[in-house]
């Protein structure tokens, strides 16, 4: 239980990294370091689906947002105050080609989520109740899972569920569509006036005005393919930037992470194939989409940009400093770096914090040490990448140095052009 609640912890404070430059911070985990000896970033691919709903419109965020991300680089966009999903990066343009009414179709999609999450939101929290400030555990509705397509061939043109397929729930309505089938997602029945999907959920109106204060839910999808071909999925649920609930796709099985939690938990273990449905979309049809988008954009996302390194010092007291070893401009954002002493790598002196993007799309990242100043000398830090032949190796330099260096090269110069100017003399005298 204590490895999963680290897992999905360390899933939100990259969150936080990726909603940063698009102005969603809700989650506000706190930034997490990296094991020591760990590679800094992913030697894999990835795509991410996030949903974001408030209570109310606050320090000029939309009430409802929709992003999706493909190795950490935004490429759609959805508010509900625009109300249309939007293309975010050059590269997604392309999908128009294949699929024309791409851009269309996900609009609308997105608004059916947008009033779904609304009305899941208005659910989490009466779980909670806030008007009393206390938990209140019982039968309430939950929030809906996403539900992957039960049956039927998806065509080639068909949108990604996790942007804008299979919905989230669904309007009153929509309800007729779904049951026709012109909309791909689960299968609805109606009960008593009220419209409710297979596992259980029943569809309420949004209440307004229960609680004070501002609140939000926040779902992301996540499908990754890394280098050895193994795949990695996760569902998370968060509430009011805490985690809710998530699926754990090795074993199938939903943890909560509170008692009002445990409420949504008991209502989707009542159909275990809805676990299964979601671990065959995302090992599946998330991943082909994944391929996909990587196949259109390959010239920006396949691309490799070598690293800048440099090494700063740090005074931190008598007889202790701190050097850091900072790399900047690369991309993708897989890369290694370690400090070392004498030739020894120093694993449990280093302090590493996660790779983070810069806003032109690269990435940056640093490691520090603390060491004894007389052995400065025999530490370097050691940086490989992709776009690098060979791995950069660096050490402090005091800024003398770089002085000397630089004046050494300029008289070098100086010194063949004077050859060079003697030699056309000679040559012009004879």
């Amino acid at each position: 239980m204590r490895r999963r609640r680290s897992e999905s912890g360390g899933l939100l404070s990259a969150l936080r990294s990726w909603l940063a430059g698009a102005a969603v911070l809700l989650l506000g985990a706190p930034s997490l370091a990296l094991p020591s000896g760990m590679a800094l970033g992913s030697s894999s691919h990835s795509l991410h689906y996030v949903y974001t709903a408030m209570s109310e419109p606050n320090q000029g965020l939309p009430q409802f947002i929709s992003v999706a991300y493909v190795d950490g680089q935004l490429f759609s966009h959805y508010d509900s105050v625009t109300r249309r999903r939007q293309p975010r990066a050059a590269w997604i343009k392309k999908v128009e080609e294949d699929i024309p009414q791409y851009w269309a179709t996900h609009s609308q999609r997105a608004r059916n989520h947008e009033h779904v999450f609304r009305g899941n939101l208005e659910v989490a929290r009466n779980h909670y109740n806030h008007s009393r400030g206390e938990w209140r555990v019982e039968e309430a509705p939950q929030p809906f899972t996403l539900v992957p397509s039960r049956g039927g061939k998806r065509k080639k043109s068909d949108c990604p569920m996790g942007a804008v397929g299979s919905v989230l729930g669904a309007s009153s309505s929509s309800l007729s569509k779904h049951r026709k089938g012109k909309v791909g997602g689960p299968e609805l029945v109606e009960e008593n006036g009220s419209s409710r999907l297979l596992q259980g959920s029943v569809i309420h109106p949004p209440s307004v005005g229960l609680f004070s204060g501002v609140h939000s839910m926040q779902v992301m999808i996540t499908c990754e393919l890394r280098k050895d071909g193994s795949k990695r999925s996760q569902y998370l649920f968060a509430y009011d930037g805490r985690d809710y609930i998530s699926l754990d796709t090795e074993t199938l099985t939903w943890t909560a992470a509170d008692p009002p939690a445990q409420i949504t938990k008991r209502r989707w273990e009542k159909d275990p194939a809805l676990a299964q449905r979601w671990k065959a979309y995302l090992e599946g049809e998330c991943i082909e989409w994944l391929q996909r988008y990587l196949e259109y954009g390959k010239e920006r996302l396949l691309r490799t940009e070598p690293p800048v390194g440099k090494v700063t010092r740090m005074f931190l007291s008598e007889g202790r400093e701190l050097l850091v070893c900072q790399a900047h401009g690369f991309y993708p954002k897989e890369i290694e770096a370690t400090w070392r002493k004498g030739g020894e790598i120093m694993e449990q002196d280093t302090f590493r914090r996660s790779v983070a993007p810069n806003s032109d799309g690269t990435y940056h990242a640093w490691l520090s040490i603390e060491i004894n100043p007389e052995d400065r000398e025999l530490y370097r830090c050691h940086i490989d990448h992709a776009g690098l032949t060979e791995p950069l190796v660096l050490a402090w330099e005091a800024p003398g140095d770089n002085v000397r260096h630089i004046v050494g090269i300029v008289l070098g110069v100086l010194a063949a052009l004077l050859l060079m100017a003697a030699g056309v003399v000679f040559f012009r005298s004879k």
